[in-house]
This record gives C-alpha cells, structure tokens and sequence, in this order.
C-alpha cells in the first residue's frame, strides 16, 4: 500500500474553511421512548465494537484510508451539540456497499462504499447518515421496543437506573452488523437522511449529493446496494425527500470533493477487499489476525441523556404504618411472593441531580447518578430484572406537541405501545408539583411477581408529567403490586413533594 504523507492531514484539518466550523441549522434532539441511559449505550457500544474486530477485516488505524475517514469523522461530529457521544471510525475490506453504527459512537464504513462514492461529500454522506442514527439513538429505541414488552414496565427501571446487571450480557452481541437493532423502520431512515443532510450542510457539503449516491445505488440496483438498502430499506422518494429538505436551507457554497479524496479514492481501489459471503465463512482474515486486530474503546465527551421527576400536592402522610417487614428472596434476586419489599423509613435523604433534587427513604436504594436516569427501589424491591416496587424517573421529548395534554398523550402511548399490559384508569388529571402544573395518570399493569397459583399479580403504576423549559417531559412512575400500592402512596406522594427543578 502506497504512504501518504502526514501532512496532507494537517493541511486536511488546518484548512478547513470557517464555515465548516460552526452548524447554522438547529439540528432535532433525539425523541421518543429509551430505557437506555446514554453511558449504557456507550458500553453496548463498546461490547460490540470489540466483536466486530474479532469477526470482520478491519484495516488498521495506521492505514492513510482509516486516517482519512477518522479526520472526514471528526469535522462532520463537530455540527453536533456538544459534548456528544466518543464517536470512533473504522473501515472494514468489504466490497459490498454497506456503513453501520453501533450505539454510542463507534461508525464502520465498508471500503466499497469508499470505491462507490463519486466525491468526497458523497461519503461524508454517508457518514453523517450513519453519525445521525447514533445522535438520534435509533438503535437503543429499536431494542427498547423488543425489551420492555417482554420483561415488562418495571424491567425499564432496572435498566433506566444504571444496573443493567445480565441485561446488558444478554445484549452483548446483538447489535453487531445484520442484527434487528441495525435494521432500523422507514421512520428513522428518513430521520436519519434528513438529520445527515443538516450536518452535511453545517460541515460546508452539499447534501444534494447524498441524494445523488442513494439515486445512483438505486439505479445499479443488482447486488452491489442490496446489503446496504437491506439494513437500510428506503422510506420512499428518498432522493426527492432530500431535495426537499436541503431546498429551505439558506443559499450557501459548498465543497464536492478535494485532492485528498481522489488520492484516498485511488488507494481504496487497489486495497484488496472480501464479499460478504467471505466474511461470514472466516476467509478475511479477520478475528484479530491480520488486518482486523485493532478493538475499539470507549471514553471521551458524553451527551447527557438525563432525568426528571414530577411531584404532586395531595393530603399528608397517612401515618407510618406501611406494610412489608423484609421477606425471603427468590432464585431471581427479588422478592417472594408472601409479604411486601423493605417498609419506607421515616428518614429521607437527598438526591441532587443534574436538573432536580428530590428525597427519598434512606432505606431504599438509588440506582443511577447525578447525569443519567433514576431508578428509586426498596430492598428486594426488584425481581426478574424488573421493578416490583419503587419510582423511575425519567424524560421523554414529545414530537410536535404544543401544550403538556398533547406530551403526556404521546408519552402515554408510547408506554402502551412498549407495554401492551399497561391499562389507564380513567381520565389524565391535573396536578400542581411546586408551581409547576402537569398531569397526574394511573394506570394497571402485570407485576414481575407471581402470587401462590403461579399467576402474575396485578400492579399499580403512577405516572405524573410535567412540562421542562426545553419542550421535553419530565415524569415520574411510581410503582408497586395493585395490593401493596394503596400503603406505600403516602411515601410516593411525599417524595413527589420534595421534588424541586433547577
């Protein structure tokens, strides 16, 4: 392989133009449903990055191709809202057009898309395609989908309040290349065009020319596409939907291609290269022979996916005569069946997070920490990796909504959508949280646990919202078995009480 010297690279960066420099149009923040906290998706990220080194060729970090794509990496993340996420960018000797994501940064582009593309913004294109669904964090929200159904309300509080415990092991190799978390719905495609259109922009590339290379894909059609319309199937009149975005973006000068490109481009024509068939047979060399050694890890600058808590004014504590001295565990780590988890003490301690503080028992435990989600439970309060008793807290940004009836509905569905057992009881209510006006909501649902015939119980689950100066609600689930519920409100409400936003 021919060397290129290393200062084209500090050429490469050194002049890059101002206006590269700074994003003109307001990209979207990420929405909808996650039971990841963004340092979990940054350790799923991690995990898997090290498997895609052990099972693809990857060429090394040393080759002037890696080099190039990690620079074009770089000047494309910096549109992002800063911190964000450890992005990290590698090539796979793959001939198939193809790139993927993993969560929390790590961005793989095969080396026949490098051959494919016409010009240098047509694989910044790409790339920033790739950046927007680790932004948007479309994979994490594809596999809270599959998660929350099957493990139930309560196993989101788990994973919300940082122990992902056998959760994340299970995931380990689930998000590599080819898996269902990479192969994302039309709906985060076209999210992912039109967001990767807006960094292109910002970083001084025209977008017309993703438009141009997914036309050009189309066209050719036969197999050397497929792969990548397959884990990145077309959510229909892509190119046009692209023209029509960049058509309200402000009048500005561009830049197609450049001199480092073309010689990147005449390198990656004479780099040898495995189809996809031979990957998965074992003959590229990969698996840390070779060319495909080098892991990835994580670490560097973190987006704050974080938290909130709702409150609520209603009647003082009934009393202390809460249910549940401390009961056997099951084989699962929770409680059995045949009392209630660890009574509330009378004594609360304060949490201050980054945009809250609230009290709570200090005999209960907080899983999570001051930037990321909460989980609020009792001693034996989680079983079967779900939440039986105790509060997530948590913030969901609505899309389109204008007033806090319209958040809390769009939130309320998505709980219904992940959890179809999830049942409103009644009408949404209004309720006050220190001068903050929100919504109040119950709801039934299954608990992780099981009564004496083996059945799951019935459980209770007590949902507040209230609107966050950034547009985003901030809620509060208050959980526990439908028996149970009615003694450990008063601790709900009176935690509810000291709930104060910063």
């Amino acid at each position: 392989m021919r060397q290129i010297s290393s200062l084209f690279f500090a050429t490469f960066l050194l002049l890059a133009p101002a206006w590269a420099q700074k994003a003109t149009v307001p990209l979207p923040k990420p929405s909808g449903f996650n039971v990841f906290s963004v340092d979990q998706e940054i350790e799923v990220g991690r995990q898997n990055a090290a498997q895609v080194a052990r099972q693809y060729p990857l060429l090394p970090d040393s080759s002037p191709i890696v080099q190039y794509v990690q620079h074009l990496g770089r000047q494309l993340t910096q549109q992002l809202p800063q911190p964000t996420y450890p992005f990290q960018f590698h090539v796979i000797a793959q001939k198939e057009v193809n790139a993927f994501a993993l969560p929390g940064g790590p961005v793989y582009v095969n080396l026949g898309t490098i051959q494919a593309c016409s010009n240098e913004a047509q694989l910044a294109g790409v790339m920033a395609h790739e950046i927007s669904h680790v932004y948007m964090r479309h994979s994490t929200n594809e596999a809270t989908k599959k998660l929350v159904p099957e493990l139930g309300l309560g196993a989101a509080g788990v994973l919300f309040g940082g122990s992902v415990g056998g959760q994340l092991a299970q995931l380990g190799g689930q998000f590599v290349i080819g898996s269902a978390f990479l192969k994302y719905s039309r709906n985060a495609e076209s999210q992912a065009d039109h967001v990767g259109a807006q960094i292109m922009y910002d970083a001084g590339y025209d977008p017309y020319q993703l438009a141009l290379f997914f036309a050009k894909l189309d066209e050719e059609g036969g197999s050397r596409g497929s792969q990548f319309f397959s884990d990145h199937p077309n959510p229909g009149n892509r190119s046009q939907a692209i023209r029509t975005e960049i058509a309200q973006f402000p009048p500005k000068q561009f830049t197609d291609s450049s001199a480092d490109f073309a010689r990147i481009h005449q390198l990656a024509m004479s780099e040898r290269t495995y189809s996809a068939q031979e990957v998965k047979s074992g003959h590229s060399g990969s698996g840390g022979g070779g060319r495909g050694g080098d892991e990835t890890s994580g670490g560097g600058g973190r987006r704050g996916g974080r938290d909130q808590d709702p409150d609520e004014d209603q009647d003082q504590d009934e009393g202390s005569d809460r249910r549940g001295p401390d009961r056997d565990t099951s084989d699962h780590g929770g409680p059995a069946r045949g009392g209630s988890a660890s009574a509330p003490s009378g004594n609360f301690q304060n949490f201050a997070h980054t945009d809250y503080t609230i009290r709570y028992p200090d005999n209960w435990q907080l899983h999570g920490d001051p930037q990321s989600a909460v989980t609020i439970a009792p001693d034996n309060g989680i079983a079967h990796d779900a939440v039986a008793y105790g509060a997530i807290i948590n913030k969901f940004r609505p899309q389109n909504a204008n007033s806090i009836d319209q958040s809390t509905q769009q939130l309320v569905e998505t709980l219904q959508q992940s959890n179809p057992a999830l049942k409103a009881i009644g009408s949404p209510q209004q309720i006050t949280v220190n001068n903050v006006h929100g919504l109040s909501q119950d709801f039934n649902g299954l608990s992780p646990l099981a009564d004496q015939n083996g059945q799951q119980e019935r459980e209770r689950d007590w949902l507040v919202a209230l609107p966050s100066k950034d547009g985003s609600v901030m809620y509060v689930i208050f959980i526990a078995p439908d028996q149970d519920f009615i003694n450990l409100r008063p601790t709900f409400q009176q935690m509810l009480r000291t709930f104060h936003l910063k």
